[in-house]
């Protein structure tokens, strides 16, 4: 809804059912983020709540009790997905890819630099 910018009344109609899927599929960024979730302080349950609208694609080791998860968002979202992936704080590990990896260390970069004074 936030995204909705103007609203008309129209004369053309549809019939049928449509597929929304190329439409929304455009919006995605280039390449996934990549994380490595722990399974420490409930974290990979929070972090799958927290990207329960996000598109992604999740596996599970049961040797590491990890959860690897691709997150597919847009482009317009990455600020929004890096802050609340940097929320997660030592329960998740971002692996890629290297553009979003460089981003996320800039960001803690500065927040420490913040703090530090």
């Amino acid at each position: 809804m936030g995204r909705i910018l103007e609203v008309r009344s129209s004369n053309e109609t549809f019939k049928g059912k449509p597929n929304l899927e190329p439409h929304i599929e455009k919006f995605d960024c280039e390449e996934p983020v990549v994380v490595e979730v722990y399974n420490d302080r409930n974290a990979i349950e929070r972090f799958m709540v927290e990207f329960s609208t996000y598109r992604k694609n999740s596996e599970f080791d049961d040797n590491t009790q990890t959860c690897t998860t691709k997150i597919y968002y847009r482009k317009t979202d990455e600020i929004e997905v890096l802050i609340k992936l940097l929320s997660f704080g030592p329960t998740l590990k971002v692996l890629g890819p290297e553009r979003f990896l460089k981003l996320f260390k800039y960001r803690i970069k500065k927040q420490y630099e913040m703090i530090k004074g």
